[in-house]
């Protein structure tokens, strides 16, 4: 028996010089898969992270990833589960 899909809101904050700003994505859950995991992926795709650069961990449980370049870093912000309703809405504005 197939599972239903599930879907999420990540919210990334991004510092990029002395601005900041802060980006909504909405998402498919693939299974196997966390919300964690995935606003953990999505900080690193957002600013081009290099794997071979550690992540600076200002509270032990939220880091900061930062580009290759070092002038771009973000870090995870809030994150929920969201209805396939709230998925559909969300997805065609943001």
């Amino acid at each position: 028996m197939e599972t239903e899909p599930k879907y999420a809101l990540l919210v990334i904050s991004e510092l990029n010089g002395e601005r900041g700003y802060t980006h909504y994505l909405v998402r498919e859950i693939p299974e196997g898969s966390t919300i964690d995991d995935m606003i953990t992926e999505a900080c690193k795709e957002h600013v081009g992270f290099d794997e071979d650069s550690e992540p600076v961990d200002e509270d032990d449980q939220n880091p900061y990833y930062f580009s290759s370049s070092g002038e771009i870093a973000a870090k995870a912000g809030m994150s929920r589960e969201i209805t396939k309703a709230e998925f559909d809405v969300l997805n065609k504005f943001i």
